[in-house]
């Protein structure tokens, strides 16, 4: 039994030792995750071939009859045949994604990383680009007339937010010793900070909506996808007070260890310091923006269609849904002399969340009235080819058709009733009676309202000219905090780190609150759309400029005008 027993301890520290020997070689062979990139890339190119060899085949092959029969079957085929190689490309890149996370090593990991980055943008690129135009070119689901510069310019914001991974990875590893120092300083409390208030903030969430979704039978899959698609809105409200709390722990750190001193003894400028931060929140400005140009505002959408899936939702729960939707809708088609009157139209409007409490008058060209419906619940489709008109499909209908002799006069009950050929869209209905949500709108569909009605009134457009710009500026605000806290975050004695703080959080809710007065005085319209949303940004950067420039220097504001004084005084 002794011999048995050390026969199974030889071949168990055998094994052991073949094991680490394995381990020292994945963990030190050089150039191993370079070559695991180039084979998976290599392999994926073979892939495509051999794809394509299969899909073409000999002519008159099923796949070339099923692209030639449409042009719709064309697109399909295309966006199959791509979604599967992306696929394979990704699962033949794993192993160098794996090699890249365990070995850690230098410039090894750009590769993989830009790989993966080009692999999610072709995917997104060609998921976004065949939900456009593909089949409802000119019309989206309200039926607003797209805007080509905007969808242009959220491919450009989405493209660049989604390729910044690659980008910060090769800035690190291009960056020297002293850079990589200051952003690993950096990287760990912001990682800390965001994920703390992203926890918060979710917890707060389903505090307020946690009994409904339990009441709704809500499974973990459905939470967890209730709480994914918010997560663009939570990044826009907590990431630049996440990137301020880490900027002041980093430097507060680098200050309280005498770091910053032996730097600036050794010939490093302040703001040479500082800069990998401010290129850190270059990168948060430019998530941030894509996510407030397309899809933090639908988050809050996406939200009301899982919300509508709880069956049994107070009048409180029904309240708070009620933002993302329009209320008691009135309008008037002059041309077809149409009045409509709609209780409830979302938004976010598709075949689950569709428009309730509908009531339709037509008239004659007398004004007599010739024909009326009301219906429960009505969606619109969008129109397949550009310049047709969509369709409208009413359920649960009571329809009258009225007329001058008491004998032609008719009352019809049926479960659903489809018009075309009208000229009326959602988008429409929303935009000309004013009561479109301008904070639920994303760049595009504000674009195209103030395209769609440049003739309103500036006191009608004044709300949506200034969430069109407040789209654009506040995302800044992640880099203008980076600004005004890195150079309160250096502090030369313990005893100034408190108020550095201090002044640092003091800053920060001053931004908050005049954000929050200027967009109101720009949304009543007492001030310019453009003067409401970047006054504070402006204001906020010079101020963080001077603080640079001081803290580069050593001398206040007032120090250089008195210097300024005594060298414009005559000399004797």
């Amino acid at each position: 039994m002794a011999d048995l027993h050390d026969d199974r301890f030889t071949r168990f520290a055998s094994t052991r030792r073949w094991l680490a020997r394995v381990w020292t070689a994945v963990r030190q062979a050089p150039h191993l995750t370079l070559l695991a990139s180039l084979l998976g890339i290599a392999g994926s190119a073979l892939l495509a071939w051999q794809m394509g060899q299969n899909a073409i085949g000999e002519p008159g092959a099923p796949a070339q009859v099923f692209v030639a029969s449409s042009p719709q079957a064309g697109r399909e085929f295309a966006q199959g045949f791509i979604e599967e190689w992306l696929g394979w490309t990704l699962i033949l890149m794993l192993p160098a994604f794996g090699l890249g996370l365990i070995r850690l090593r230098g410039r090894e990991i750009t590769l993989p990383v830009a790989v993966a980055c080009g692999i999610v943008l072709l995917w997104w690129l060609m998921e976004d680009v065949m939900a456009t135009f593909s089949g409802e070119m000119a019309r989206s689901r309200l039926g607003e007339d797209r805007s080509m510069p905007a969808y242009l310019g959220k491919l450009l914001v989405t493209g660049l937010a989604l390729l910044s991974p690659a980008a910060m990875t090769w800035l690190y590893q291009r960056g020297r010793v002293l850079d990589r120092h200051v952003l690993r300083t950096f990287l760990t409390p912001f990682a800390l900070c965001f994920c703390g208030l992203l926890a918060l903030f979710i917890f707060f969430d389903f505090y307020d909506n946690g009994k409904d979704l339990i009441e709704a039978r809500f499974g973990p899959g459905q939470m967890l996808v209730f709480y994914l698609v918010q997560l663009p809105k939570f990044m826009v409200e907590i990431i630049d007070i996440s990137l301020l709390l880490a900027v002041l722990y980093a430097l507060g750190r680098l200050s309280r260890h005498n770091e910053v001193i032996s730097m600036v003894t050794a010939g490093v400028s302040v703001t040479r310091i500082l800069l990998p931060l401010f290129v850190a929140g270059g990168f948060a400005s430019i998530i941030t923006l894509a996510c407030s140009y397309q899809y933090a505002p639908e988050a809050d959408r996406k939200k009301s269609d899982l919300m509508q899936m709880a069956d049994d939702m107070g009048a409180d729960r029904q309240n708070t849904r009620a933002r993302t939707s329009a209320q008691r809708v009135a309008y008037v088609n002059r041309e077809d002399r149409r009045f409509w009157y709609l209780e409830n139209v979302p938004i976010d409007l598709n075949d689950q969340n569709s428009i309730t409490g509908v009531e339709i008058h037509e008239l004659n060209e007398d004004g007599s009235l010739r024909w009326s419906l009301f219906a429960r619940r009505a969606n619109w489709t969008p129109p397949v080819r550009p310049g047709e008109s969509g369709e409208w499909r009413f359920r649960n209908v009571r329809e009258m058709f009225h007329s001058s002799d008491p004998k032609n006069y008719q009352d019809l009950l049926s479960g659903a009733v489809t018009k075309t050929g009208w000229r009326e869209t959602p988008w429409r209905l929303l935009s000309e009676s004013a009561k479109l949500p301008a904070q639920f709108l994303t760049v595009p569909q504000l674009t195209s309202y103030l395209r769609m009605n440049h003739e309103f009134p500036e006191s009608r457009l004044a709300s949506y000219r200034t969430w069109w710009h407040d789209r654009l500026a506040r995302p800044l605000r992640c880099l203008i905090v980076v600004l005004f806290a890195a150079p309160l975050g250096i502090v030369f004695s313990r005893r100034g780190l408190m108020g550095s703080v201090a002044s640092t959080i003091i800053l920060y809710f001053a931004m908050y609150f005049l954000t929050t007065i200027f967009l109101r005085l720009g949304e009543s319209g007492k001030i310019p759309a453009a003067s409401a949303t970047w006054t504070v940004n402006i204001l906020f950067a010079v101020v963080g400029l001077t603080l640079l420039w001081q803290r580069s220097t050593g001398a206040s504001p007032l120090d250089s005008l008195r210097r300024f004084r005594l060298s414009r005084q005559p000399t004797t």
